[in-house]
């Protein structure tokens, strides 16, 4: 196996709503070798759904604010840092037009 590298920039998109069930992709060389892939923000565990040329997993929700991010592939820890940002859900002031068509 060759050693996972994550890319510089390497989760896109970078925040999410606090609620959770945004699907985040985590790029990098060699970041779907191995047999086992584990991500978590900010202690929690991120459900890895799809492992590839990137790792995708989806967030379970967290505090607003900058977030840890942990990344392993097999016994191998490859990233251990900042990378995730948690922001207030989007909440709606109003819906226009308040009428529409009859089908």
């Amino acid at each position: 196996m060759q050693t996972p590298k994550l890319a510089s920039n390497p989760v896109q998109p970078s925040l999410g709503p606090k609620s959770g069930g945004t699907t985040i992709s985590i790029s990098g060389q060699h970041i779907g070798s191995g047999t086992s892939h584990s991500v978590s923000i900010g202690g929690m565990t991120c459900a890895v759904t799809n492992v590839g040329v990137a790792i995708s997993c989806t967030t379970v929700g967290g505090t607003v604010g900058e977030q840890s991010l942990s990344v392993a592939v097999d016994e191998w820890s490859v990233y251990q840092g900042t990378g995730f940002q948690y922001v207030d859900d989007p909440t709606f002031e109003s819906v226009e037009p308040m009428i529409s068509f009859a089908a």
